[in-house]
């Protein structure tokens, strides 16, 4: 790092940073808010349990993965009667973390003055626009794994980068979308036996994680997996929101039930069916970001734009999403540039006030004692806030799919793309001209 961009990074950081933790702070159910704790008592629960020498999968049931209990117990280890405080500024840290690795990337990427705003002002204000999910959930965790990942893999350490993903994957699954874009990244920049030892390097990270508790709790574990693999069609994804949308036009009657995973679900064959299509959606999604970067031109922006498509393919299409898993593009689609990358930054913060306003809509919603079955309804507007949320995150990965072929097109002048290689590979080329003045030296 130049030290002029070295200056601009500390510029960027300084005034961000401070700018995040007050958005953190005055946000609905933020640091000095005690409304909507949302699942951190249930996390207290595990943290206080854990504390207390028992194992997870084993001695009780938990439907989350080994990535996330980290989270549960070291707030319980500073302070059990301050569980919840403590709980927040821990995710507060993760958030800071992602902003800190996202104005590396800006930084990496020579990205102008307006871009660098726009991307770090979008990060700040995204908490204050997502609301309590954002503090009194644990998705900042792996929101900052997979970001620190990425800016790891553009300064090509893959193996770290790697090791990162596989806890990420570990704590949300989600991290897995990117897997394709960065084992790409790795064959072009490395070459194949890098790739292998970093994939290998993510197998074994995954493998230390999860196999203590396999091999103590398999059972638990193995219908933990079980549970969230087989969940049905949530009432927030794209396919259920349609239902819904065709359900208060009279064309559709939607059935609630309480999923195994404390979620709000849709009940029926249609809505089984509408699980199945828009995973194969998500599938094809992911590997056709991943194609179209693989036959483009290599450069740190074509790869940021590839990573965040990926990634927002998993939230858009997956048959599965609840508000915070909002919090995992916060610090990526920003990164984006472009007028398709402002675009995309604008409808995913609109995407985030949406999903804000559209939680209250389904507040009437209940669960009857000792069933599966909810009572209630949604207030009228909810669905199609909901349907709007969902349609502006398609307009997202369009956006984001758009700027990445832009970037990978053959179009982009020979020149541009030689500038660009070039100053990525100007630490590998100096260290091999090392190598090579080292050899002249003893052959003379």
């Amino acid at each position: 790092m130049s030290p002029a961009d070295a200056r601009r990074y500390s510029i960027a950081v300084a005034l961000s940073i401070p700018l995040f933790v007050l958005a953190c702070a005055f946000s609905v159910g933020g640091l000095v808010k005690h409304e909507w704790p949302g699942d951190v008592p249930h996390y207290q629960t595990f943290g206080q349990r854990m504390m207390n020498g028992e194992i997870p999968y084993h001695d009780f049931y938990s439907e989350y993965p080994p990535g996330a209990l980290p989270t549960f117990v070291l707030p319980a280890a500073i302070s059990e009667d301050h569980y919840v405080g403590g709980f927040k500024w821990l995710m507060t840290i993760f958030g800071v973390v992602a902003l800190l690795a996202a104005a590396a990337i800006l930084t990496l990427l020579r990205a102008s003055r307006i871009h660098l705003v726009v991307a770090l002002g979008a990060i700040v204000v995204a908490p204050a626009l997502l609301g309590h999910v954002f503090l009194n959930r644990y998705d900042p965790w792996p929101m900052a794994l997979v970001s620190v990942a990425l800016l790891l893999l553009l300064v090509r350490r893959a193996r770290v980068a790697f090791a990162l993903l596989a806890v990420a994957v570990t704590a949300k699954i989600y991290a897995v979308a990117a897997l394709p874009v960065a084992a790409v990244r790795v064959a072009r920049t490395e070459r194949k036996p890098e790739l292998i030892r970093a994939l290998t390097i993510f197998l074994l990270t995954g493998s230390v994680i999860a196999l203590p508790f396999a091999i103590l709790a398999f059972g638990g574990l193995g219908f933990s997996f079980y549970v969230q693999s087989t969940r049905p069609l949530q009432l927030e994804s794209l396919g259920a929101s349609i239902l819904l949308a065709a359900d208060q036009l009279g064309l559709y009657e939607a059935r609630f039930f309480g999923g195994k995973a404390n979620s709000i679900d849709l009940h029926g064959t249609l809505p089984n069916v509408v699980g199945v299509l828009t995973s194969v959606l998500l599938v094809g999604a992911v590997l056709a970001v991943a194609l179209l970067y693989r036959r483009g031109r290599e450069s740190r922006a074509t790869f940021v734009a590839a990573f965040a498509a990926s990634i927002t393919a998993y939230v858009a299409f997956f048959k599965v999403i609840s508000p915070q898993y909002m919090t995992w593009l916060i610090p990526l689609v920003p990164l984006v540039a472009g007028t398709r990358g402002r675009l995309a930054t604008a409808a995913f913060l609109l995407a985030l006030l949406a999903t804000q306003i559209e939680i209250y809509g389904f507040e009437p919603i209940h669960s009857v004692a000792g069933t599966h079955f909810l009572a209630g309804d949604p207030k009228p507007w909810a669905p199609w806030v909901l349907l709007a949320r969902n349609l502006l995150l398609l307009s997202v990965f369009g956006l984001l799919l758009s700027q990445l072929r832009l970037l990978s097109s053959a179009r982009v002048p020979a020149a541009r793309a030689a500038q660009g290689a070039a100053r990525e590979s100007c630490s590998g080329r100096t260290a091999a001209r090392s190598r090579w003045s080292s050899a002249t030296a003893r052959r003379g």
